[in-house]
C-alpha cells in the first residue's frame, strides 16, 4: 500500500477516534474506569500507584497499536474485494 494511502486511513482512524469517545456508551464506561482507577490508587502504596499507571498507559498505547493495525487490514481488505468486483464486472 502505498505510503500516502497509509497516512491517509491512519488520519481517518484518527478522527474516527475521537468520534467514537462521544459515543453515550463509550462516556459511561470511561468514567465507571476513572472511578474504579480513583479506587484503586486510593488504597495502593504510591509506589504501587505510578507501577499501576504506567501498566495501564502502556496496555492502552498497545490496544490502540492494535486497533489502528486491524483498521488498516480491513481497508486492505476491502481495497482487494473492490478490485476483486471491479475486475470480475469485466
Amino acid at each position: 500500500m502505498p505510503e500516502w494511502i497509509r497516512d491517509a486511513v491512519i488520519k481517518r482512524f484518527d478522527e474516527r477516534s475521537i468520534q467514537s469517545e462521544k459515543i453515550h456508551d463509550m462516556e459511561m464506561i470511561r468514567n465507571r474506569l476513572l472511578e474504579l482507577e480513583q479506587e484503586i490508587n486510593s488504597k495502593l502504596p504510591e509506589g504501587d500507584q505510578e507501577l499501576v499507571h504506567d501498566w495501564l498507559d502502556l496496555y492502552i498505547r498497545m490496544t490502540a497499536v492494535q486497533n489502528e493495525w486491524l483498521y488498516l487490514k480491513g481497508i486492505q481488505d476491502g481495497m482487494h474485494i473492490l478490485m476483486y468486483v471491479q475486475f470480475d464486472r469485466h
